[in-house]
C-alpha cells in the first residue's frame, strides 16, 4: 500500500511541474489550437508604416513610396 502512495505522488508532482512549465496555457488539443491560432493572428497582422502629409490636398501618403494626387501642384508628381 506504501508503494502504491508513493507511485501516486511521484505521478501527481509530475502533473503539477508540467503545468507550471506550460503556464497558463490550456493542455490537450484546444490548448494547441489555441497556440496555433495566436501565432498565425501574429504573423498576418498588419505593419505599420511612417505616412507624410501632402501639401496640396491634405492627405496621409506612405513615406517610403509616395504616391501623386490628382493635382497639378501635388509635391509627389515628380517622384512616382
Amino acid at each position: 500500500m506504501k508503494l502504491f502512495e508513493i507511485i501516486a505522488g511521484v505521478i501527481l508532482i509530475w502533473f503539477a511541474l508540467r503545468a507550471v512549465r506550460q503556464g497558463s496555457q490550456p493542455a490537450g488539443p484546444i490548448g494547441k489550437a489555441r497556440r496555433q491560432a495566436a501565432s498565425r493572428r501574429s504573423e498576418t497582422a498588419l505593419k505599420a508604416t511612417e505616412t507624410v502629409l501632402c501639401r496640396s490636398c491634405g492627405a496621409y501618403v506612405p513615406a517610403d513610396h509616395p504616391t501623386a494626387c490628382e493635382r497639378p501642384d501635388c509635391p509627389f508628381a515628380k517622384i512616382s
